[in-house]
Parts: C-alpha cells; structure tokens; sequence
C-alpha cells in the first residue's frame, strides 16, 4: 500500500496494488504542468486508488477529448490524469 497527499494536507489518498509502466514525459503539457523537463508518471487501476480524505476538496479539467486531470483547489496541485482510453488506469504525476 501506498499513501500520499496534496501540498496542503487536504486531499490523502491511498494506493492499494501495483504502480507500473513509471515514465518520464517530455510532452509540452507535462512539462507546463510540473515545471521542470519532464513529468514523472506512473499508472495505476483506478479501484486500487482510494481517496481517504478531502473530496470536496478534488476539483477536475478536462486537458482533451477522454482525459481529466484532477487536482487540489487548495494548492493547485494535480495528483491524477484519468483518460478513457485506459478506462480501469489513471496516471499519477
């Protein structure tokens, strides 16, 4: 199991199964989004995440057609991308 939170502490979230396929990505809007180079992303099934805290908190848009990203209203932090072309996986970064 792995546990984790937004910047402010509104929003935990537990992660029950694998991470896989962690990938660095070079894509504008991951670089955009992180700051930095790259985005480091790994994907997940969406039952194995859980959100323990802080729902009303989770607030969403949708980047393109299929795929939303989520993040904290709070700390504008996204911590999920869930695209229907992977409808059971979401990507943490």
């Amino acid at each position: 199991m792995y546990q984790g939170s937004c910047l402010c502490g509104a929003v935990t979230i537990e992660i029950h199964g694998r991470i896989d396929s962690i990938i660095h990505c070079h894509c504008s809007r991951c670089r955009k989004s992180s700051g930095t180079a790259y985005a480091t992303n790994g994907f997940i099934a969406t039952n194995d995440l859980i959100i323990k805290a802080g729902e009303g908190f989770i607030t969403h848009y949708e980047a393109a057609l299929g795929k939303r990203r989520h993040f904290c209203k709070n700390v504008d932090l996204q911590f999920t991308t869930v695209m229907k072309i992977f409808q059971s996986d979401c990507a943490l970064g």
